[in-house]
């Protein structure tokens, strides 16, 4: 899915910028700093958010047609999938670890990696995975 991708390039550039932080060159100058802070916090907040709720709630949706997943899953699935997309509403608020909307991101985050857990882990189980290798 190209949603999962977007959400990995998302996190990779989070990180890439993290480490030009780390630069002498940049943490000396102030402003290209707090740029660069911004980036990363937005690529690594709502950056990875909004595609996952893609790939979550378009997955959700699929695996509940098929009944690969039980029910639970998919209520999971829907809720993590709307706070997800509730996180956009960071780009409203300050960029920092002290407002509502970072509260918004956290549970967005939690959500959506219990719901990635849970999913795997119940089609593993199930053997509903291609657990062997292709012949």
């Amino acid at each position: 899915m190209p949603e999962g991708r977007g959400a990995a390039f998302f996190l990779l550039l989070s990180a890439l910028l993290y480490w030009a932080l780390a630069e002498p060159a940049v943490a000396s100058d102030a402003g290209a700093a707090r740029a660069i802070f911004v980036l990363s916090y937005l690529a690594g907040g709502i950056g990875i958010t909004l595609p996952l709720a893609l790939m979550i709630g378009s997955a959700t949706i699929l695996a509940l047609q098929r009944e690969l997943l039980p029910r639970w899953s998919g209520w999971l699935g829907a809720t993590a999938t709307g706070v997800s997309l509730a996180s956009a509403s960071m780009l409203l608020g300050p960029s920092n670890n002290r407002s509502a909307f970072y509260g918004i991101l956290l549970i967005a985050a939690v959500l959506g990696f219990a719901w990635l857990f849970t999913t795997s882990l119940w089609l593993a189980l199930r053997g509903n995975l291609a657990l062997r290798p292709a012949e």
